[in-house]
């Protein structure tokens, strides 16, 4: 169970403390209370904000049914976590019948003994005796679907590759990181087997875009970020780097797999302050032989 036991119900919001609905009044009067009795860590008086068969579905997926399960599940937890408090954002509240209400938004939970938590929420709110009570809390994660999909088609890049040069080796490495979000290019370029220099890129899903954008930073103190197209098995990256003397580098590069599944990297156009200059050697990458 996560420590986000919690819920959710309306914040008191302004807007609606101003509006003749006494409904609406009434859900952020409730609100204002529950948040209280969390911050109090009171469990009874939790419990007495569901009703007697509510259900409440926290972040690890377990449902717990029942006020008197619900209320044990609050009582355990704040004696494992004294001095938890509770903050929630109501972004929507709507009346599906004049005794029923669906609510979403988002709670925070600091304090305590474990970390600082988040999720967000769709709570089912009905009206008995003429209160309003939780019937039903369902918590998801506040964190974003990772990126996992719109990545994919840089799936083939992913791993270690080698290319040769006549001054040495130039090495990189792209995996992704924890979350999904992004892919992780490192980069190592050697010179009679002595480390000559080295990158760091990260790679992202620009969603405003709709494309895979990077954002590039060097050993030497230049940074720039790239504009990625795909073209069948091939990509076209077009970035804009400031090196460390100011000048403002534009660069057309091409990525392609061959079919004897090497990769090749070649400079299409490099222009410094809008100078055209002659492009470096073209690469080709292959696995090194240790990797399958």
């Amino acid at each position: 169970m996560k420590p986000l036991l919690c819920l959710l119900l309306a914040l008191a919001c302004p807007a609606w403390a101003q509006t003749p609905n006494p409904d609406l009044a009434a859900v952020a009067a409730t609100g204002e209370g529950y948040v209280a009795a969390f911050n109090k860590g009171d469990a009874k008086a939790l419990a007495a904000f569901w009703t007697e068969d509510a259900d409440y579905t926290d972040l690890d997926g377990q449902t717990h049914r029942g006020r008197a399960a619900i209320s044990a599940l609050f009582a355990a937890y704040f004696t494992a976590n004294p001095g938890a408090k509770l903050a929630v954002d109501s972004a929507s509240l709507r009346f599906l019948t004049p005794d029923t209400a669906i609510e979403d938004g988002a709670s925070f939970v600091s304090g305590g003994r474990l970390p600082p938590s988040s999720a967000l929420y769709t709570s089912t709110l009905v009206k008995k005796d003429g209160q309003w009570l939780l019937a039903s809390v369902r918590e998801r994660s506040a964190t974003a679907a990772d990126r996992s999909q719109e990545l994919g088609p840089l799936a083939p890049l992913l791993g270690d590759w080698v290319a040769t040069t006549k001054d040495g080796e130039v090495r990189v490495s792209l995996t992704p990181d924890d979350s999904g979000n992004f892919l992780v290019l490192r980069r190592t370029v050697l010179a009679q087997g002595v480390p000559a220099g080295a990158g760091l890129d990260w790679i992202a899903w620009d969603p405003s875009a709709k494309s895979i954008r990077s954002w590039s930073f060097q050993s030497d103190g230049s940074f720039g970020q790239g504009a990625w197209k795909q073209d069948g098995t091939s990509w076209t990256i077009e970035s804009q780097h400031v090196l460390r003397d100011g000048t403002k580098l534009r660069e057309i590069q091409s990525l392609a797999i061959g079919k004897d599944g090497k990769l090749r990297a070649q400079t299409l156009g490099l222009f410094a302050d809008e100078k055209d200059l002659s492009p470096p050697e073209d690469l080709t990458f292959d696995r090194p032989k240790s990797q399958p």
